[in-house]
């Protein structure tokens, strides 16, 4: 039986005018389903960048160099993004740092929730708010239906990281990547 995911010996470079500089060098591990796994060091260790690397989010200069990314079974690193779209937010979601670099300030919370559900899934207007909702209530965003009309500028900092875990459990996905929250 196969990992839920699996990294072998990942090395990840970018690439600069006087070289390339190695960010993450023979990192290996794997995950059951329903663990737990920590990537624990100091800043500028490449904890971020095994997650982006993972969901195939590393942009130039950066590249895989080396190594292998079993998701499910299947060799994912050397996926094409049409076909990474239909992992990323889906199967394997990611929380990011910053969740307003997340958040698009022009669009409701309720857009963007909507939007995710419906870029993975066949599912009407009704049951994506319905889900959302459950979402929100989940990670105790206070008056659920009152966010869903607001923009990410009228809500604090914690409250938007919430949002951006809530997003992420939308899918129900095998794997979350949580890079620091």
């Amino acid at each position: 039986m196969s990992h839920l995911l699996e990294v072998n010996d990942l090395e990840v470079k970018f690439a600069l005018r006087f070289g390339d500089i190695t960010a993450i060098d023979g990192v290996s591990f794997s995950l059951e389903k329903g663990e737990r796994l920590g990537l624990v060091g100091e800043s500028g260790a490449g904890k971020s960048v095994t997650g982006f690397s993972i969901i195939n989010l590393i942009s130039k200069p950066g590249y895989i160099s080396k190594g292998t990314i079993f998701f499910e079974g299947n060799e994912i690193s050397s996926y094409s993004d049409e076909k990474m779209r239909k992992i990323r937010g889906n199967r394997i979601s990611m929380i990011f740092q910053d969740p307003m670099m997340t958040l698009n300030p022009v669009f409701t919370i309720g857009f963007q929730m909507f939007e995710t559900l419906q870029a993975h899934r066949k599912i009407s207007k009704s049951d994506a708010r319905d889900i959302a909702l459950e979402k929100l209530k989940k990670v105790h965003i206070p008056s659920p239906e009152q966010r869903l009309s607001q923009y990410p500028h009228e809500l604090s900092g914690g409250m938007r990281q919430r949002i951006i875990i809530a997003i992420s459990l939308l899918t129900d996905p095998a794997i979350i990547i949580a890079d620091e929250p």
